[in-house]
């Protein structure tokens, strides 16, 4: 697995299966807030867009090659973002 990293300060930050991400991890800087997207349903409600704060984070990932994490969409609200991804 390659990584790629990115420190967003503004405009948004989209995920595809196309870019086979297997993992994706997000952290703000102490003054850093985002918003976060997922474009898929669940029991058939859609998602709702997350945002993040100052300090918060999250990880999410696949050990499947053949499914990777899609329809996700990081938008910068304010400081900075961290972005880390883990690509096949």
């Amino acid at each position: 697995m390659k990584f790629y990293t990115k420190a967003l300060t503004s405009g948004t930050f989209t995920i595809s299966a196309a870019q086979n991400v297997l993992s994706l991890s997000i952290k703000t800087s102490s003054s850093g807030s985002c918003s976060f997207a997922g474009d898929g349903t669940f029991n058939e409600q859609a998602s709702e867009t997350q945002t993040f704060g100052a300090n918060d984070g999250i990880t999410l990932g696949t050990d499947n090659p053949m499914s990777p994490l899609d329809g996700i969409t990081i938008t910068w609200i304010s400081g900075t973002v961290n972005i880390i991804i883990g690509v096949t």
